[in-house]
């Protein structure tokens, strides 16, 4: 059980620290575009959008590491 903790783990670290800097690198980008009063909407809808255009590659690359992982 301790094992399929640490690679389950190990699996879902980077891809929440790119979560991470991608929500950071966003929001950062509308701070500087839109000004602190205005930032807040643009940098929900362009993280949203964001993951929106890379889910598909997110869920093919997760399936690709399931059948390595199974075989």
């Amino acid at each position: 059980m301790m094992k399929t903790l640490r690679y389950a783990f190990a699996r879902t670290l980077p891809i929440m620290a790119g979560y991470l800097v991608l929500g950071l690198g966003v929001s950062l980008i509308c701070l500087v575009i839109f000004g602190s009063s205005n930032f807040l909407i643009p940098s929900m809808l362009g993280i949203t959008a964001a993951l929106t255009l890379l889910r598909g590659p997110m869920e093919k690359r997760a399936q690709k590491e399931e059948a390595a992982h199974v075989d």
